[in-house]
């Protein structure tokens, strides 16, 4: 969808519902997910590992195909579920309230990462969605890695918002420009945030004259 390029330069968390409780839940700080996935991935490469004796081979292929295929994910999810286009009012609230609004308010840094009231069912969605195609050690450390470049992405997310780490590092300006340049000068591509890969290959990488940000 065409995207408005208004923006908020301001760190401002704008209400999203009505009731308090609700609109709480929809402002996560950034350490957040680690605190509530670390000891989920902890826990599968345990499974993994030691509960279901997978070889450190095994493991290794299983967990790093779990991360590739996040990357994948990462992609679909913010190309065609972030920016579907709404045809109703109701869409356009929805689209607002999952993405629209940090398009809007891009420095809000209490929406840059997903909350658990929403990563935890999406969590449990995969975690029985991947049993259709591993078992075993391969499902768990499969799912661990998942997890982890999930993590990966949300906490990089926000890095690439607000933190000024990196200015030397040629990965880190790549993701850094490429992101701001979704943001600022062209909404309609570059969905990749933890890498360009994606883009490229679909030829979503961006089009627009750059941003100096």
């Amino acid at each position: 969808m065409k995207q408005s390029l208004y923006k908020s330069g301001k760190n401002i968390s704008v209400r999203i519902f009505p009731n308090d409780f609700l609109n709480k839940l929809t402002m996560t700080p950034w350490w957040i997910p680690v605190v509530v996935f670390i000891p989920i991935v902890f826990y599968f490469c345990y499974s993994a590992l030691l509960l279901q004796n997978a070889s450190a081979f095994q493991f290794i292929k299983f967990f790093a195909f779990g991360i590739v295929i996040w990357t994948i994910t990462e992609y679909v999810f913010h190309r065609w579920v972030f920016h579907f286009n709404p045809t109703t009012d109701f869409q356009e609230y929805i689209h607002f309230m999952i993405h629209g609004i940090h398009h809007d308010y891009p420095n809000d840094a209490k929406r840059l990462v997903l909350p658990p009231i929403m990563s935890l069912p999406l969590s449990a969605f995969f975690y029985y969605l991947f049993f259709i195609f591993f078992e075993g050690y391969a499902h768990s450390a499969f799912f661990a890695g998942f997890l982890l470049g999930y993590l990966m992405y949300d906490t990089l997310h926000y890095a690439l918002h607000h933190a000024s780490f990196g200015k030397h590092s040629k990965i880190w300006q790549l993701l850094k420009k490429n992101h701001m340049d979704h943001h600022f000068v062209d909404p309609d591509n570059g969905f990749g945030v933890s890498n360009v890969i994606w883009d490229k290959l679909f030829n979503t990488s961006i089009k627009k004259a750059t941003s100096k940000k």
